[in-house]
């Protein structure tokens, strides 16, 4: 990625999220060259990531504790950090496509499937 490349999310004017790209953002001249709504962030990265969605969910799931008496779930630091929600809107037809995908990887909820799909893909090199 270019060094002079920074990739933000913000508010559009109607107040949507979008994912933004802007060159030589600390220079004189700064230029946004990409502007993207949130929803099709969340898509290209589930497109992206598709090949290995039941690891990531798997990765995602709480994990027990060993050697004790009692099953304890772990609570990793991801767990422990602030959430942020926000609304998608999407239509009937993608919305069963993100049921299915829930349903055939065995995520908890769309929450947890599209959570570990950004983190992947958002934070893997």
């Amino acid at each position: 990625m270019d060094e002079d490349l920074t990739m933000l999310i913000g508010p559009a004017s109607d107040g949507a999220l979008l994912e933004i790209g802007v060159l030589d953002l600390e220079g004189d001249d700064p230029v946004i060259i990409h502007a993207m709504p949130q929803l099709y962030v969340v898509f290209n990265a589930l497109e992206a990531e598709a090949h290995r969605l039941g690891d990531l969910v798997n990765a995602a799931q709480p994990q027990t504790r060993r050697g004790s008496l009692f099953a304890r779930a772990d609570r990793s630091a991801v767990e422990l950090e602030a959430r942020v929600s926000t609304t998608l809107r999407i239509t009937r037809g993608n919305l069963r496509v993100l049921d299915r995908l829930v349903t055939e990887h065995e995520a908890k909820d769309r929450s947890q499937l599209i959570t570990a799909v950004l983190q992947a893909h958002f934070t893997d090199d």
